[in-house]
């Protein structure tokens, strides 16, 4: 019959809908899962170069304090350097002018009055370590007998100052570390009471020789666990950078361990001293004499 369908000819119309239908259908959610792919992917994207950021900041913070670390360390170095070679010479100048010193006749004018200069220079200017190799020079060879004296004695408190080190050092390379501890046991130190004398002025090693002596015997019956000892501390001695001692002082190295020892040292002298005495002081050194402590009376006036 006219206009009947046998199979053979195009679709119907609704049937091509519905097939477009099922395909945009599937199509909308194809796209759906990849929109919502390539979103997770562009959030992974983002944290990754926020996370990239991130470490590229904290690499440059950490470049910049290591480039700061050793710009700082230069610098260190350079001032070091610079201290140095400023010792150097200040040592350079100090021993010219005690060799012009030494060329010089004996009976020369204004050999005195050089003399006096250039002892004035060992005591100020040079390095405790140049100023001990001179003194023993200056006891041999100046006119000056007070001079000669002095030096003398500086020279000797020099030795034996490095000789303290040395044997100090050595000893704590091989031995144990001395009992320290807030209740002031010390036991094992070795303790110089060294008092101030002078060779011009008598009045110096009287105020404080008597005072030192009394404090070795009170110290020495409370404590009988540390070494103690008295010896003679020069003018010339404390004239030089690094000493400069007024009144008394407890010298310690923290490096050493000897902090709460020199606290309980300064403790133990201000209970056995008048109560006019002197302040008591500590002071921080840089000198490695482990387990060793210094005690000095320099009083500048006789307690009333």
């Amino acid at each position: 019959m006219a206009g009947e369908d046998h199979g053979g000819g195009t679709p119907a119309p609704s049937s091509r809908v519905e097939k477009v239908t099922k395909w945009a259908s599937g199509a909308s959610a194809l796209i759906a899962v990849l929109a919502a792919a390539l979103g997770l992917y562009w959030q992974y994207k983002a944290e990754d170069s926020k996370k990239a950021a991130e470490d590229a900041q904290h690499r440059a913070a950490a470049s910049a304090q290591a480039n700061e670390a050793q710009r700082i360390d230069f610098e260190r170095k350079r001032v070091d350097n610079s201290l140095e070679e400023t010792r150097f010479k200040r040592d350079q100048y100090v021993y010219e002018k005690v060799v012009e010193v030494l060329q010089m006749d004996e009976k020369a004018p204004g050999r005195h009055r050089r003399e006096q200069a250039a002892f004035a220079l060992i005591n100020s200017v040079a390095s405790e370590d140049l100023a001990g190799r001179l003194f023993p020079l200056v006891a041999l060879s100046f006119a000056d007998p007070v001079l000669r004296a002095e030096a003398g004695k500086a020279g000797e408190f020099a030795q034996e100052q490095k000789a303290i080190e040395v044997n100090r050092s050595a000893a704590a390379a091989v031995a144990k570390p001395p009992a320290s501890s807030s209740s002031g046991k010390f036991a094992g130190f070795r303790v110089d009471i060294l008092y101030c004398t002078s060779e011009r002025d008598p009045e110096v090693r009287k105020r404080n020789e008597a005072p030192a002596r009394d404090l070795l015997a009170r110290l020495k019956a409370a404590r009988g666990d540390v070494t103690w000892r008295l010896r003679e501390f020069p003018e010339a001695s404390n004239a030089v950078p690094g000493y400069l001692i007024r009144g008394v002082q407890v010298r310690y190295n923290p490096r050493d361990n000897e902090t709460e020892a020199a606290q309980a040292l300064r403790q133990m002298v201000v209970e056995n001293v008048p109560k006019d005495f002197d302040e008591v002081t500590l002071r921080e050194v840089s000198q490695r004499t482990p387990s060793y402590l210094s005690l000095f009376v320099c009083r500048q006036e006789t307690a009333g």
